[in-house]
């Protein structure tokens, strides 16, 4: 009989190559975009790219220049292949890399997108290397989930049980603060409730299209990646009146607030 090991949250996500699993998908990922207004001639960082879809979405429909950033060698692989897919390879290039230590220039991108990366790392070196790689009046956007009402401990350690991540997720007001601390301004956010019902759960798979295929074969051959993916979905379904996530966009000041 096939045994399979124990399979984490981030392995699960590579495994699939699914390339919207921060909160509410793809669709917060075009509500991002729709409120910025992106030239040819600027230069896009998606940091903790995953599989590169977003990064391939950027380039393709803005023309411009788009360094894709993970820490994870097998995100990095399968965001070069989609890449290479759809013949954009000149346009998007993939690289490993930790938001904490951003191995580029300072004042080098015009926007910086994050989607659910920030609850997993130190959020004081997170910011502080994002402001200097970002151009001054550069524009930050960013997705993360947002606790909608104070959790007790217990809840707090078992989320970070199910993620497999010492994850730290803040309520709305204690995001506004970190940004603004960190010298950003001109924020604009929303919050939204995190949905893990089954109609919003196919819904997304089928936004997939062909690839949904591929996913659930993967899912069928590797049961463990099914386990955990149905424990995530127990755990939000169960204390889904906490879970919500914001999306901030806020501007890099010229000089840095003191």
């Amino acid at each position: 009989m096939l045994r399979h090991k124990k399979v984490s949250f981030f392995e699960a996500v590579s495994m699939l190559g699914s390339g919207d699993t921060h909160p509410d998908g793809f669709a917060s990922t075009k509500k991002m975009l729709t409120n910025v207004s992106i030239k040819e001639s600027d230069v896009v960082l998606d940091m903790g790219c995953g599989t590169g879809k977003t990064s391939c979405y950027i380039a393709e429909h803005f023309g411009c220049r788009v360094v894709g950033a993970d820490l994870s060698v097998g995100m990095i692989s399968s965001a070069t292949e989609r890449a290479k897919k759809k013949s954009i390879s000149n346009m998007v290039e993939f690289i490993v890399a930790d938001i904490e230590d951003i191995p580029i220039v300072e004042n080098s991108f015009d926007y910086i997108f994050v989607e659910s990366v920030l609850i997993y790392v130190d959020k004081k070196k997170a910011f502080s290397e994002m402001k200097r790689v970002l151009k001054p009046n550069g524009i930050l956007c960013f997705n993360e989930f947002t606790w909608l009402k104070k959790p007790k401990s217990l809840l707090v350690q078992k989320t970070k049980d199910v993620l497999d991540a010492p994850a730290e997720i803040l309520m709305t007001d204690d995001w506004d603060l970190l940004v603004r601390e960190n010298g950003f301004i001109d924020i604009r956010s929303t919050t939204a409730r995190f949905r893990m019902n089954l109609y919003y759960q196919i819904k997304k798979l089928s936004a997939q299209g062909l690839r949904s295929f591929y996913i659930l074969y993967k899912s069928i051959m590797n049961p463990n990646i099914l386990k955990k993916i149905f424990e995530i979905k127990q755990h939000f379904q169960k204390n889904s009146e906490y879970f919500g996530y914001s999306i901030f966009i806020a501007q890099n000041a010229k000089n840095e607030i003191l």
